[in-house]
């Protein structure tokens, strides 16, 4: 791997460690992949705990190619994903968003809009899963704001599949804007989600308060009772939408 060092520290993640090189001006983000299998069985526990993989469920990890590919085709199709520069080997090279806040120190601003921020989410998750896309592993840490690119998503290690795929891609989604932006969200995402017809329901709110319990003692916990409430707006939009109808 060639790469010009500077003056930052590696970035050491769960299951990659992050280089920084710059060239021409421009500091690109060099993703190193590395075996974390501690890490990965607890990530299977979790899962097994909010009960997806009960419910048929599996996860495994993308290698660097499939990560690539991913990340290239969905930002290709307009989706917001951060695209990736070029890959070699088992390194992919991408460009490092210097001004970039994580999903819960954006929402920790002044004056910040939560109500687009949350239609923005929302309506991209819907888009990326009508065209096939399960963005997977979906928490704070993966989901940033920046000035120039707006909201990204970033990180795909892992890959969820399964009938219930979509529906625990939205429940990380709703359950880390929900501890991220607090229960401001709750309107917007409730009349989103509710309208989702193609999205088991029971599954979703069922996988929400699993992991409201499973992270309740951790840093990105203590939100069950607000998580509780959630899923009961979006049940009681659903019923007055059905009555609409």
């Amino acid at each position: 791997m060639t790469k010009i060092e500077t003056l930052r520290e590696p970035l050491i993640g769960g299951m990659n460690t992050n280089y920084f090189s710059e060239r021409n001006g421009m500091t690109t983000l060099v993703r190193v992949p590395h075996e974390n299998h501690d890490l990965f069985e607890n990530i299977i526990y979790e899962y097994q705990f909010i009960g997806f993989t009960g419910d048929g469920g599996r996860v495994n990890r993308r290698n660097p190619q499939e990560q690539y590919k991913f990340s290239r085709k969905a930002a290709q199709e307009g989706l917001f994903v951060l695209p990736p520069m070029g890959i070699n080997n088992k390194v992919i090279m991408y460009p490092y968003l210097d001004n970039a806040m994580t999903l819960d120190q954006y929402c920790k601003q002044p004056e910040i809009n939560k109500t687009l921020l949350t239609y923005t989410i929302f309506s991209d998750l819907q888009r990326a899963h009508s065209l096939g896309f399960i963005y997977g592993d979906r928490w704070a840490g993966n989901m940033l704001v920046d000035p120039y690119f707006g909201f990204t998503h970033i990180d795909f290690d892992l890959e969820i599949t399964g009938q219930n795929a979509r529906e625990l891609d939205t429940a990380q989604v709703a359950y880390h804007l929900l501890w991220s932006g607090g229960t401001e969200i709750i309107p917007t995402a409730a009349k989103m989600l509710s309208r989702r017809d193609e999205l088991d329901h029971a599954k979703l709110h069922k996988y929400m308060r699993g992991l409201a319990s499973f992270l309740n003692s951790t840093k990105v916990g203590g939100v069950i009772n607000e998580t509780e409430a959630f899923v009961q707006a979006i049940e009681i939009s659903n019923k007055h939408t059905k009555q609409l109808w």
